[in-house]
């Protein structure tokens, strides 16, 4: 988010591209993009253009995504659905206050990950914020049910 914010102060034209687990940035320079993954202080300013196929084809298949949305899955073998879209400035922060939902969920405070899965989906209305933020508003519902 930093990053994009900087970027977007600045005047560069970029791309954000949220993966099925993963964000990173494409930025134009001279007329030329350029990959920038933050998350990688050694290798996340990637130029070269076959690099760059290289590292945005990993994200583009199904295949490359670790299943971890089996809670959400009825059948354990079942991978989330490839993502590979760009998004905007306002969708990123939703995926922020996914992530949030999803630590909370994590440190077993299922409330306080509901609360940050709906406003996630004020922010983005992705298709894993609305199936985690229904999953979680289920559990709510049985456990005050009991």
């Amino acid at each position: 988010m930093i990053l994009a914010g900087l970027l977007d102060y600045f005047g560069f034209d970029y791309e954000i591209k949220e993966t099925t687990y993963y964000v990173f940035s494409k930025v134009k320079v001279d007329n030329e993009f350029i990959v920038l993954e933050v998350t990688d202080p050694i290798n996340g300013f990637i130029l070269d253009k076959e690099a760059q196929k290289a590292y945005m084809e990993k994200y583009q298949s199904a295949e490359a995504a670790p299943n971890q949305w089996s809670v959400l899955t009825t059948n354990q073998g079942d991978n989330a659905p490839a993502i590979y879209r760009s998004i905007n400035f306002q969708n990123l922060i939703g995926l922020q206050y996914f992530n949030q939902a999803i630590n909370h969920y994590n440190n077993k405070n299922e409330l306080l990950a509901y609360q940050f899965s709906v406003i996630a989906l004020k922010m983005y209305k992705a298709e894993k914020i609305i199936g985690f933020s229904d999953f979680l508003k289920h559990n709510l519902l049985l456990s005050a049910s009991r």
